[in-house]
């Protein structure tokens, strides 16, 4: 599907065009660059939110990230 990511970049602006958007960034060294796509997905890292949760009264682990298998599955942690 010719999916590409760009890390570690901060989105400037996003201009919609006749053809899709274009996206202008910047990197940790204020080096920018500009992408012309389709569509954009802009995802931003978070810190989990758990400590008012009570996770341990329900036997559940609450360390994080997950730990996962070589699969890549999760070793077994799920809620139903």
């Amino acid at each position: 599907q010719n999916i590409k990511f760009h890390l570690n970049r901060k989105v400037t602006s996003i201009k919609k065009t006749n053809n899709g958007v274009q996206i202008s960034t910047s990197d940790k060294n204020g080096d920018t660059k500009e992408f012309n796509c389709d569509v954009a997905l802009i995802s931003i890292g978070r810190k989990p939110f758990t400590s008012n949760l009570n996770l341990i009264l329900y036997d559940l682990a609450y360390n994080f990230p997950l730990p996962v298998s070589k699969n890549p599955l999760s070793n077994g942690f799920r809620i139903e």
